[in-house]
């Protein structure tokens, strides 16, 4: 055609094939954007399946810690309580050494890991789920700090207590000594020190992963999909969870059925559609700094009030509910 001076024809020609060209080539890579995708997809969904697990064994792991923790917790309440006499330890010498032991846990990460890994390759469905992966790996990694501090605080007063000759010894002036020792200032200060560590740092960092583990995996189990609060209650059983004790409104006063002396963590989930109020109320009926909860979101609350608490949602200023604190609790706020 140039030839035959057509140049017009020609040109036309010649960008007509340059076009299929291009065409065909970025065909070609959005096929393989989309195949790569697609694998992500897969690799990513695959990943999730086996962090389940990972999650599942680890929340196990929290529970079995924290019916631990509260053993521990009641042994050392009677000893602040002065509850424990000379005549109890003279008949069960082990009580004393109960306070100072530890127990210890390991926790699966490996998927944890991976996934946090993965972020900025991670489909958008999946990006929600980053910070709560986070979180999840700092607490982690938080617990496992305390309870190598507990352990090396253990061992320490094992030691110290091993200097004093005459503390296993069974003549009964060494029976005295112990009983002294065992009731005295010293001891009850050792004791109160380790216990800060193992239950308001070691345990409490469990009931942290166990409130932050059960939210993803609902989160995970639940993607895109609409469930029931009565759904939602079951999962939370099944998990070791419990629901608050509902209240009225106007109640300030609180007295739980069992009592904490450490400080816990514990979930609430707004079912609602709309934002709420949480007002918390301490066991003296003084009220304590109040959030607010976004609607259909989930907030990881937590109490230092130990001995009881009561949460009180308010929407538009208006009470709509009120709850009584429970162990190992959960509140979900909805319309019923």
């Amino acid at each position: 055609m140039a030839d035959n001076n057509k140049p017009v024809q020609y040109m036309r020609y010649a960008f007509g094939e340059i076009a299929l060209v291009v065409i065909g080539i970025l065909l070609a890579v959005q096929i393989n954007n989309w195949n790569e995708e697609r694998k992500l997809n897969n690799n990513v969904e695959d990943l999730l399946k086996v962090f389940e697990t990972e999650l599942e064994e680890n929340i196990e792991n929290c529970n079995s810690l924290i019916r631990w923790g509260y053993g521990q917790d009641s042994i050392k309440t009677l000893f602040d309580e002065d509850k424990v006499t000379r005549e109890m330890l003279a008949e069960n010498p082990g009580l004393g050494w109960r306070p100072f032991n530890f127990s210890t846990r390991d926790f699966e990460e490996e998927n944890l890991n991976e996934l946090i890994s993965l972020e900025k390759n991670l489909p958008n469905k999946y990006l929600p789920l980053v910070k709560d992966l986070k979180l999840l790996k700092t607490r982690i990694d938080s617990r496992k700090k305390w309870e190598d501090l507990v352990v090396k605080s253990s061992l320490e007063i094992s030691k110290e207590m091993d200097d004093l000759s005459w503390l296993y010894k069974r003549d009964s002036i060494s029976k005295e000594n112990r009983l002294d020792y065992l009731t005295g200032p010293v001891f009850f200060n050792k004791m109160k020190r380790f216990n800060r560590l193992q239950l308001n740092e070691n345990i409490w960092d469990a009931t942290l992963i166990r409130t932050t583990s059960i939210v993803i995996l609902w989160k995970i189990k639940n993607m895109g999909n609409e469930n029931s609060t009565g759904e939602l209650k079951e999962f939370l059983n099944s998990h070791g969870l419990k629901p608050w004790l509902e209240l009225d409104c106007d109640q300030r006063i609180f007295t739980p059925s069992s009592s904490l002396n450490f400080r816990t963590n514990y979930v609430i989930y707004n079912n609602l559609q709309k934002e709420v109020d949480l007002n918390s109320f301490d066991l003296n009926g003084v009220q304590l700094p109040h959030n607010k909860l976004q609607p259909k979101a989930f907030f990881l609350a937590e109490t230092n009030q130990y001995d009881g608490y009561i949460i009180e949602v308010k929407d538009d200023d208006r009470c709509t509910g009120a709850f009584g604190f429970v162990k190992d609790g959960y509140i979900i706020i909805d319309d019923d």
